[in-house]
Order: C-alpha cells, then structure tokens, then sequence
C-alpha cells in the first residue's frame, strides 16, 4: 500500500497505481476507498481493462451482478484476450444458473492461458454440481498441478473421491487441504466424517472440535451449532 501512495505522489496520474491500491483496499475491506482508486483509474483511462475487471470484481462480493457483469463486459471489449474478466464473467454467470455462458468463459479463459489454475477450478465445480464427476475430477487435478497448494481444489477432489468410495485419496486430499490452510473448517468436517465412517471415533472428534472452533471465530453460527448437534450425540460435548 505504502509503495502505491508514493506513487501516486509522484505522479497523481499513475493510473495503474490506482488500480492496483485499490486491490489493496479490496482486500483489506476498505470497499469505498478501492471504488474510489477504480473510479480514479478509469476516469484517467476509460480504455484501462485492468481497472474494469478489479471495479467488476469489487461489484461481484458487493452482490452488485448487473454492475459487475457490465464492469467484466467492458474489460473484455477492451481486451479480448483478459483471463481473468473471462473467468470472473463465468463465475457470475455460474452464480445466475447460466450455466453455458459460463462454460463458454471458463473455457475461453484456459484457451488463453491453458495453465490459469482458476480457471479448471472454477470449470470443474460447473461439472461438479453437474454430476460430470469425471470431468470435474479431471480439472480440479489440472488446477493442482499447476498449483500444488490449491487448497479449495484438494478438498472439493476430496469429496468426489469420498463419494466414488476412494477413502485412502480423499483422506490424503482433505489432509493436504488442511496442510495448506489450517483454518478450513469444512475440510475438518470432512474428514472428521471420514474418520467416524471408519469408526476412528477420536480422530473424528478432534477434527469436529477443530471445525466448530474455526466456525466460531469466524462468526458462522449456523455451522457451529450444526457441528456442535454431531458433537453431542457422538458424546463429545
């Protein structure tokens, strides 16, 4: 952030430093001052693609869909060969339940860059809530081998090997999701399942203890109670 508001110093007309402080305030929460440094960039630039596709993406967690969807649109008028406006417009697409026009980004995504591992993901969990389990299997394997601490991508793999009754892979892909990110609470859940399916009992607990933790710092009530339900006929609460 530092080296941004320098920039900006230097030259007020830094457009790409705008764009990307905003990121920054994107990610922090700071929503109003990213719209600001978005609206900043695209006033001084309205052909920045870039400045679009962030604008877009701050719309989409906002819950603003016909704000993002224009924002994404934009971007890829600008710049046809954008990743990342093309599998942000899927992921929106996805969420409407249009399920071919999503399809068609994800897949112009990846024919522009073949190794854009959010791209597979975001593909494979179309094929998921599909049921192409062998589709969706292949692309959240593709999304890991790209990038080896995908840790969304192991779990959800996880769980279409659990459900193909391949407990030994499922275990060591939620095991390696928790590896990569201790504060997944549904990969605990998850595993916990695995355990008592097994009847490993303590092992289950410990991971549903874990879990409800994790639920209950991060404010997810309905979890946690939910985790706590399992608890107390297994005994453990």
């Amino acid at each position: 952030l530092a080296d941004f508001n320098k920039a900006i110093e230097i030259d007020p007309r830094n457009v790409e430093a705008y764009s990307n402080r905003g990121l920054v305030y994107t990610e922090q929460r700071k929503l109003d001052l990213a719209l600001a440094d978005f609206n900043r960039a695209i006033d001084m630039n309205p052909r920045l693609a870039m400045a679009y596709n962030n604008r877009g993406h701050l719309y989409k967690q906002q819950q603003k869909t016909d704000l993002a969807l224009a924002d994404f649109n934009k971007a890829i008028e600008i710049d046809p060969r954008n990743v990342e406006a093309y599998n942000n417009r899927g992921y929106l697409y996805h969420q409407q339940q249009k399920t071919d026009l999503a399809l068609a980004d994800f897949n112009k995504a990846i024919e522009i860059n073949p190794r854009w591992a959010m791209a597979y993901y975001n593909r494979g969990y179309l094929y998921d809530q599909q049921h192409q389990t062998d589709l969706a299997l292949a692309d959240y394997t593709r999304a890991i081998e790209i990038n080896p601490r995908y840790a969304s991508a192991y779990r959800n793999r996880g769980v279409l090997y659990y459900q193909q009754q391949k407990t030994d892979l499922a275990l060591a892909d939620y095991t390696r999701a928790i590896e990569i990110n201790p504060r997944y609470a549904i990969a605990y859940v998850n595993r916990g399942s695995l355990y008592h399916d097994r009847r490993e009992t303590e092992k289950a607990i410990e991971d549903l203890r874990k879990a409800a933790e994790l639920y209950r710092q991060q404010g997810n009530t309905g979890a946690y109670e939910e985790i706590l339900q399992i608890l107390r006929k297994l005994g453990a609460v």
